[in-house]
């Protein structure tokens, strides 16, 4: 297995990615992960331009993490990531750790890769690795969720600051809706996300969420009735 499959970097959140009780924001961890991600991507030869030259673009199915202790404000960290080889969806790996190794929250992502015209699912991904992927996890594999009955609690309008490169809504984005459903005192312990269908410029989410037996869920629907994403967080 050659080291470049692997990707660590040091890092210093900024005071904007915690939270008034001082924990890091959802939106902040899976920020921190997804950069790492695209960094190791233009490592590995699969970033976005090499990948859009093909006309290929990554997009994200699922993230989950699981936090086994919070870091205290701006403290010094290091995030690692590595890909496991897929066929038609890639798993991915994260720790978030301090300079010791010591595991604050652990997670994985599924992505899978699109034609950037049809906006369409390929088989043909066109991802090659340049070594070995290592075979372990760092935590069970992202699940696909479902939704209990709910009540509107909100209505969402995605605007210019919430979008990627790819011209949607950005994953991390989501997480911001989530949180705005929590109570102040509540603190994540473990967190889930499915994204089913685009939200692109302009257009509008009616938010649902249901809460109970020490779980939170949050989804949301387009106006033309499609379920754009689903979200479950174990809260302490």
């Amino acid at each position: 297995m050659s080291d470049i499959m692997r990707f660590s970097r040091d890092i210093s959140p900024l005071a904007g990615s915690f939270d008034l009780n001082d924990n890091l924001r959802p939106a902040s961890v899976l920020d921190i992960f997804q950069d790492a991600a695209a960094r190791h991507a233009e490592e590995l030869g699969c970033g976005y331009l090499p990948m859009l030259e093909k006309n290929r673009l990554w997009v994200l199915l699922r993230n989950h993490y699981e936090v086994v202790k919070y870091p205290y404000y701006t403290q010094e960290l290091v995030v690692k990531t590595w890909p496991r080889q897929g066929k038609l969806d890639f798993d991915r790996s994260y720790l978030l750790t301090d300079g010791d190794g010591e595991v604050y929250i652990r997670g994985i992502s599924k992505w899978c890769v699109i034609d950037a015209t049809t906006r369409r699912l390929v088989r043909d991904t066109g991802v090659q690795y340049p070594g070995e992927c290592p075979e372990e996890l760092a935590c069970p594999p992202a699940q696909k969720l479902v939704m209990p009955e709910g009540e509107v609690c909100g209505e969402f309008i995605a605007g210019n600051s919430d979008l990627d490169h790819n011209g949607h809504m950005n994953n991390t984005r989501y997480a911001d809706i989530l949180q705005n459903c929590l109570e102040m005192e509540d603190c994540i312990l473990e967190l889930d996300f499915n994204y089913l269908h685009e939200l692109a410029l302009g257009q509008r989410l009616q938010v649902y969420k249901k809460r109970g037996d020490g779980e939170l869920f949050v989804w949301g629907v387009k106006q033309d009735g499609l379920v754009c994403f689903t979200s479950r967080v174990r809260l302490r």
